[in-house]
């Protein structure tokens, strides 16, 4: 009868290390995904009391988050009241107290 052929490895291997990869990214983009709500996003308020304390980020996370024209977006635009609102907060002075910006 002749010779047994040999087996080829094929390209099985290489669909299941693409299937894999696959896979991965679309965990990884659901989770991404996931993040983004509520859940797992600080409230308002929550920015509002990390940008009262000092926060630079959280003012201006809570400027970004806010509604236009909302007191909220002017507490974020101003640092917590620490200045002007013509300024990014981390060239601001975090550590004087909310409310203090005289102009």
């Amino acid at each position: 009868y002749g010779e047994v052929p040999e087996k080829k490895g094929g390209l099985m291997g290489l669909w299941i290390a693409l299937g894999s990869i696959v896979a991965l990214a679309l965990v990884y983009l659901l989770v991404a995904f996931l993040m983004k709500l509520p859940p797992f996003q600080p409230s308002l308020q929550s920015l509002i009391n990390d940008c009262e304390t000092g926060n630079a980020q959280a003012c201006e996370d809570l400027y970004q988050r806010s509604e236009e024209g909302t007191a909220e977006e002017r507490f974020g635009e101003t640092c917590g009241g620490r200045a002007d609102g013509h300024t990014t907060c981390d060239q601001v002075d975090m550590s004087t107290p909310a409310h203090s910006y005289t102009g």
